[in-house]
């Protein structure tokens, strides 16, 4: 299971214990061993988790809850591990702008500048940039490139 979510940013997993010869079936009545490791660049390193893991109702999910520091890595990864269960593995990867931090019509906002404001083109170097509403502040730059002969793209950078 692949889990993207903010950086630094708590978050309970729900995570389904299956039994180990017959998968189909959730497994009941555990307490699940954690085994949690994180990875910035430079190579794999334990992570030590504060919380414990619960069962939901009598479901075979479990919830784990993880502090938002226990989540200041680029990628986390979980594993539960419980006699007669199947391990479980959570892959967490973090992101540190999510699309919830854009402020409610941010996105809008830009899309309507990007198509209406001011626009100056360097002619020798094809690269346009984007005016803020003020006219002289930039906002973003359009660089075109050729990824492949006869392939045009286009690098945009909201600066």
């Amino acid at each position: 299971m692949i889990i993207e979510t903010k950086r630094n940013t708590a978050l309970v997993l729900a995570i389904p214990m299956v039994d180990a010869a017959t998968p189909a079936s959730f497994e009941t009545g555990l307490a699940p061993a954690v085994d949690a490791y994180y990875h910035d660049g430079a190579g794999w390193q334990a992570l030590a988790i504060a919380g414990s893991v619960a069962e939901i109702g009598a479901t075979g999910v479990y919830s784990l809850p993880l502090s938002a520091g226990e989540l200041d890595h680029d990628r986390v990864i979980v594993k539960l591990t419980a006699a007669g269960a199947a391990d479980t593995m959570v892959d967490i990867r973090t992101h540190t702008n999510a699309l919830d931090d854009l402020a409610a019509g941010s996105l809008d906002t830009l899309a309507r500048k990007m198509v209406t404001n001011n626009r100056s083109l360097d002619v020798a170097t094809g690269v346009e940039t984007v005016m803020d509403d003020d006219g002289a502040t930039p906002l973003a730059t359009i660089t075109p490139a050729e990824a492949v002969a006869g392939t045009a793209t286009q690098t945009v950078a909201v600066l």
